[in-house]
């Protein structure tokens, strides 16, 4: 596959996409790595228009999950958080 027909797919998955999730995109590829409860924060969407777009672009893998590591054993870490960020496609 060369690289013109590949951006032409991208660009039919992302036209194709709903208004919400292009604004979490869009967000996303504004501040980089973001949770869920910053992404609610900064677009004053509903946490379920949130959920259904970022359901939608993990489908698409768009973007990809990230849990948060701990830096030594005494780093208490809520395991529920999971950052979101742009999956690198090539």
């Amino acid at each position: 596959m060369d690289w013109n027909s590949q951006f032409r797919n991208n660009y039919r998955n992302l036209y194709s996409l709903p208004p919400s999730a292009k604004f979490v995109l869009y967000i996303l590829n504004l501040k980089g790595t973001i949770s869920r409860k910053e992404l609610i924060n900064q677009t004053l969407l509903s946490s379920r228009t949130i959920g259904h777009a970022l359901k939608i672009l993990l489908e698409n893998g768009l973007i990809r999950k990230e849990r948060l590591v701990k830096k030594s054993r005494r780093d208490k870490i809520d395991k529920r958080i999971v950052k979101y960020c742009l999956n690198n496609i090539n």
